[in-house]
């Protein structure tokens, strides 16, 4: 009898599919790059070249790790690495932006590198290293989150979580609450905090350190990597919320506004600053 129970167990473990296996007729495939590029700062190009494609074996296994994602051998949809001139102006860093086209097991996605804003940064070898790896791990981590859903807007992530993953992956956020907070008084941080789940039609700094901070929150006080196998997996937020950190979402989005004014806090003005300041102005 036992064994037909653990038998009949196995049976139904193996039976049940996940986001991550959902399309078994695609074998996974590395990022193919490109090496080709018609722009402008033509003598940048076989540097940055170079660049990337060291960083991204290493970006790829550290995104997975952080996140984790199960990467194993590669993608399960075309990625491809390329090379251009300019990027969009609304962008949350200048180095890399991620295009993607189709669904299903037509779909695929490019990662392209701006050519430019390497060109004008080269002079600052750290500001090269730390923009450039975290403009990589940025766009490789949507890369992946996209590839487990194959394009189908029914399987898509809520924006919040998309965005806030890739920007905590990318080790800049800090930087967008920095740069949010830093125009705010102390006593007024809690007004920076909102809605996760509504998003204006283009993505601010104010929006990045939201998501980001949501996504810290989850990291500081729960199980991260629980979170994102179960939304990967295609669970609710407030399903994975209750999953990996224990908590109801009215809860949750309570707790994530009052740790998200208590970081915004660090980079605040002192109330006293900020009349000044106004007064100046």
């Amino acid at each position: 009898m036992l064994s037909f129970l653990v038998g009949l167990f196995l049976l139904f473990a193996a039976t049940v599919p996940t986001a991550a296996d959902a399309d078994n007729s695609v074998t996974a495939q590395p990022a193919k790059i490109v090496d080709q590029y018609n722009g402008g700062f033509k003598d940048d190009y076989p540097q940055e070249f170079v660049l990337v494609q060291s960083y991204l074996p290493t970006v790829q296994s550290e995104v997975a790790t952080q996140l984790g994602l199960q990467f194993g051998q590669g993608f399960r949809h075309p990625v491809t690495v390329r090379f251009d001139y300019g990027a969009p102006s609304v962008n949350e860093n200048p180095f890399f932006y991620e295009v993607s086209k189709g669904s299903g097991q037509e779909f695929s996605q490019n990662v392209v590198a701006n050519v430019e804003a390497y060109a004008r940064r080269k002079s600052d070898q750290s500001s090269i290293t730390t923009g450039l790896r975290g403009g990589l791990r940025y766009a490789m981590t949507q890369v992946m989150l996209n590839d487990f859903i194959g394009g189908d807007p029914d399987l898509a992530l809520p924006v919040w979580v998309q965005e806030g993953l890739a920007v905590y992956a990318s080790g800049s956020g800090e930087n967008f609450v920095k740069s949010v907070a830093s125009r705010t008084a102390k006593s007024k941080t809690m007004d920076l905090t909102g809605d996760l789940n509504s998003p204006g039609p283009y993505l601010t700094a104010q929006e990045w350190a939201r998501y980001y901070l949501a996504i810290k929150y989850i990291a500081t006080t729960g199980t991260l990597q629980t979170f994102v196998r179960d939304m990967t997996n295609g669970k609710s937020p407030a399903d994975a919320v209750r999953d990996s950190l224990s908590q109801e979402w009215p809860v949750f989005e309570t707790n994530v506004r009052k740790f998200s004014a208590d970081n915004y806090a660090t980079y605040a003005m002192n109330d006293d600053d900020s009349q000044t300041r106004k007064i100046r102005y």
